[in-house]
């Protein structure tokens, strides 16, 4: 999510943030964060460095790249 001056949405970046650290807290570390644009994908990547031992996880940040179609699926298989 980019605002109006196309500048990085830093708060989008605080919101996924909180939501993320609960899940952690839980223990839930299997997390994929997407985003259609590579400086938000960015701010996302050194929001996490600073406050998670990020490497050390199963966290990731990525980007569609504003590829001119996505397709996303959200069935996850049942244990």
């Amino acid at each position: 999510m980019v605002n109006d001056n196309d500048s990085p949405n830093t708060g989008e970046i605080s919101i996924v943030t909180q939501i993320i650290d609960g899940f952690m807290n839980m223990g839930i570390d299997d997390i994929i964060v997407t985003t259609p644009y590579k400086q938000q994908e960015r701010l996302f990547q050194l929001n996490f460095i600073r406050k998670t031992d990020y490497y050390n996880t199963r966290l990731r940040i990525g980007t569609i790249d504003e590829r001119e179609l996505t397709l996303k699926g959200f069935l996850r298989q049942a244990s």
